[in-house]
């Protein structure tokens, strides 16, 4: 489960190697070469853009020819778009009628890479098994699942502090990083 550990190292462990990489005194991993962006703030699409990846994260974007090195992947990315993924912030998955898995099977081919993801309404119906279940389900899925829990949770008959310890207990480890 991803719980056990985080698929890259936190940001503030390696801040300062991304700006080395960004800077080019440091080799990306990989870099994605010659692609054209697409700026989903300005409408426009930039050509022949880089994306330098270090250790699972955007080091930088633009000219990353001073970040290659000997053993770094590089992808000719020339006549192909890349576009952000989209982060859906409000989603109650279960209203879709299918699981978490299969919602991933649908979203993903149409650019949805994340969700934030509230389950009141199943923990309402079914509780905080089931709840603790689709929060499991989510964890290994190449769609990144966070857990929203919402104040409507409360409106079941359970007190307000059994719910939260319950929750506490569901993954204390991601509490803090928001992460399923």
């Amino acid at each position: 489960m991803r719980g056990d550990k985080l698929p890259f190292r936190p940001l503030h462990e390696m801040t300062r190697e991304l700006v080395d990489v960004a800077m080019g005194e440091k080799p990306a991993d990989k870099i994605i070469k010659n692609g054209n962006l697409v700026n989903v703030n300005t409408a426009e699409i930039l050509e022949g853009i880089d994306v330098a990846i270090y250790g699972g994260r955007i080091a930088i974007v633009g000219d990353a020819s001073d970040s290659i090195g000997p053993d770094t992947e590089v992808i000719d990315a020339s006549g192909h778009y890349m576009c952000p993924g989209f982060l859906d912030a409000h989603i109650h998955v279960e209203s879709s009628m299918v699981t978490v898995r299969n919602f991933a099977k649908a979203v993903l081919p149409l650019g949805t890479t994340g969700i934030f993801m509230d389950p009141h309404e199943i923990a309402n119906v079914l509780g905080l098994k089931r709840v603790q279940m689709m929060h499991e389900e989510g964890a290994d899925l190449p769609l990144k699942v966070f857990l929203k829990i919402g104040m409507l949770i409360f409106q079941t008959s359970l007190k307000r502090a059994a719910v939260s310890q319950s929750f506490m207990r569901i993954d204390s480890a991601h509490s803090l990083t928001g992460r399923v």
